[in-house]
């Protein structure tokens, strides 16, 4: 009752606990937390139907201050930090939703069914979507290319100044906090003008999207394709949203007894046994061992039971598994668990490797997944470097890292067996170059950036013209600043700066349709609920790039260049994206000598957004095209004639 007498205050409005007023045309983070707090306590209280239908309602209230409140906020980090709030409120909502779906009509249990749904994607990469969505509404707000390119100077402009507080001393941080000011308040006052300017920009950015519903997602699917979307409810489990083409389940599934008390146990544990070097070389028995008991055990918790309800008959046509992660699984690749719990090593031809049934990709969001739009994609520009002595030496002078990158760089040992990794030492990279060579050679390209060529300068002036980037480099992670995380590129003489961010990338507006970050931890970063992984991935979606390739902890140069040669070589046969990579990481792991079969070796790398087939060829290869050119010339030679016969007439 103090609540609601709370919200009356605020509304000047009835004073019924199982009612709610209308707050559409409300921005109030107060009310937020006020209906937040009853609708904790309403099921307590009023533990029958009516109380939870009160809850529901009162729920769905919170969900409609939280979009308003999302539009209202210029700033991504007041949008982190209020994802942040909403989390536990979305987790509760979609409790209540589930719940009302059972034991009642199939319609009302559908529409329930639809509203968990959509409180979960709610919650998924919320400042990714809100950027993409402003991007695609400059397009189609007839704003022109010059003041596109204004406003992309102004983000450079705030990314400079950001840098500079990163690196500056503590005398200087609060003179480069009001630089960071002014810069944001510009670039928000010219967003502010571009509104009022074009009218239709205005309205396409602020217009309320329509829901997602459960059958628009079967609709993106193929009869081949299974699609699960995942939310931990921040306690003991986790909500699974299991799809097919013609399926739809919602799974409430609780982690193990044993893994109660702390659930991120169980992922830290798989994940070390998958990235930590040191582990894995100098206690490989007991690596291997944690490997095969949690590989089996997260396949139970997390693909087990929606596959078997999904997949009803053994002979089903299901060979591509989509991912919509959420919190620490973000961190997990979901094609190296295991499918059941024979196996005794985890190397051989034998090793029950999800991998081995399905071609797995990711997604940020459910949104996206209908973006499978096949793309021409025979603009490619190749940056490799096998690093030489100038960029070896002078990195550490010209750029300012943080603990975590600096002890890369300053890391001598390298990996186990004398494998060198692109990014747990600044070392020598004997195959970057090579393999940006051989897929050029291989797709017919000659854009390639190789070795001195390979310059952040020549990136910055070149990168936007490509609708393929791929770059063999050195990745950086900086966990306690992810748009600090980067990509080092050569250092010449005459060059300032070698280190690509994710500074830079969020300033720049990218057409690439494929990006393959062919470097370390490119994938990995600092967890941001309702975001997901700020990782360098994530920086090129937000530069505009749909699909990108991407490594979840620091590979090998010689085994990935393997696998990239041949990803590429099943894109050039027509293979989706997904089914590309897998055959890639199969094949590397049947020519492969047995102690480089240990998944650190080769599982690393994923692919998240767009899977569609890519075509390589250019326009004089493909027949239909050759033979249209020649229509078109035929027709301007008869159109010649008749124009000169008729000149002859005159």
């Amino acid at each position: 009752q103090s609540y609601q007498n709370a919200i009356g205050v605020l509304l000047v409005k009835e004073n019924n606990v199982l009612k709610t007023a209308d707050v559409s045309d409300l921005i109030a983070p107060e009310l937020l937390d006020a209906f937040a707090a009853k609708a904790r306590i309403l099921p307590k209280i009023h533990a029958n139907s009516a109380g939870f239908h009160a809850t529901f309602e009162t729920l769905n209230k919170c969900d409609t201050l939280i979009s308003r409140l999302m539009i209202t906020y210029d700033a991504d980090n007041s949008k982190y930090f209020l994802a942040e709030k909403a989390q536990p409120i979305y987790a509760q909502a979609i409790a209540i939703a589930y719940q009302l779906s059972q034991n009642t009509t199939i319609e009302k249990a559908r529409f329930y069914q639809n509203a968990a749904f959509n409180f979960c994607e709610k919650n998924k990469a919320i400042v990714l979507l809100d950027n993409l969505k402003d991007q695609k509404a400059k397009h189609f707000g007839g704003i022109p290319d010059t003041l596109l390119a204004a406003e992309c100077n102004l983000k450079a402009d705030i990314a400079f100044a950001e840098k500079q507080l990163y690196d500056a001393p503590d005398s200087l941080k609060t003179t480069c906090k009001n630089a960071i000011f002014t810069a944001k308040q510009v670039f928000l006052n010219f967003q502010k003008q571009l509104e009022i300017d074009f009218p239709t920009y205005y309205n396409l950015k602020f217009q309320s999207q329509t829901p997602l519903s459960i059958s628009d997602v079967q609709r993106q699917l193929d009869d081949k394709t299974l699609a699960l979307e995942y939310f931990d409810d921040g306690h003991d489990g986790l909500v699974i949203f299991a799809f097919s083409k013609t399926d739809f389940k919602i799974f409430n599934q609780k982690y193990p007894p044993q893994y109660s008390t702390s659930k991120t146990t169980i992922f830290q544990q798989f994940r070390r046994s998958l990235t930590d070097e040191k582990f894995i070389s100098d206690s490989a028995n007991i690596a291997k061992l944690t490997y095969l008991k949690e590989g089996f055990e997260l396949y139970k918790i997390l693909l087990n039971e929606p596959l078997n309800f999904l997949i009803k008959y053994k002979n089903a046509n299901i060979n591509h598994l989509r991912i919509i992660p959420d919190g620490i699984l973000g961190y997990i690749p979901f094609e190296m668990l295991l499918t059941d719990s024979s196996a005794v090593d985890w190397k051989g031809s034998k090793v029950p490797y999800v991998l081995r049934q399905y071609a797995v990709s990711y997604a940020y969001s459910a949104k996206l997944l209908d973006d499978t739009t096949r793309y021409d994609m025979s603009s490619f520009g190749g940056f490799g470097i096998e690093y030489d002595d100038v960029t070896l030496k002078n990195t550490a002078a010209n750029v300012t890292l943080s603990r975590s990158i600096q002890e890369v760089k300053n890391n001598t040992i390298t990996s186990k067996n004398n494998t060198i990794t692109r990014g747990n030492t600044l070392s020598r990279l004997a195959f970057a170059d090579d393999e940006v060579r051989n897929i050029g050679s291989l797709i017919g390209s000659k854009s390639l950036f190789l070795n001195v060529a390979a310059t952040k300068s020549a990136f910055l002036e070149n990168a936007p013209h490509y609708s393929v980037l791929h770059l063999a480099m050195h990745g950086a992670i900086d966990e306690e600043n992810p748009l600090h995380s980067g990509l080092i590129f050569t250092k010449t003489n005459d060059s300032t700066d070698n280190y690509l961010s994710g500074y830079d990338l969020f300033s720049m507006q990218l057409h690439a349709k494929l990006v393959v970050l062919s470097s370390c931890n490119s994938g990995n970063g600092e967890l941001k609920h309702g975001e997901g992984v700020m990782s360098l991935a994530r920086a090129f979606a937000y530069a505009g790039c749909p699909s990108t390739v991407m490594s979840l902890w620091s590979i090998p140069d010689e085994s990935t260049s393997k696998i990239m040669f041949t990803f590429y070589k099943y894109l050039k046969q027509g293979a989706s994206k997904d089914v590309a990579l897998q055959k890639a990481k199969l094949d590397y792991l049947e020519n492969c000598p047995p102690q480089y079969q240990v998944p650190n070796y080769w599982g690393a790398t994923v692919i998240i957004g767009n899977i569609a087939p890519v075509d390589f060829t250019v326009w004089w290869q493909k027949p239909l095209s050759i033979i249209a050119a020649l229509m078109v010339s035929i027709l301007g030679f008869v159109w010649w004639k008749i124009k000169y016969k008729n000149k002859l007439n005159v």
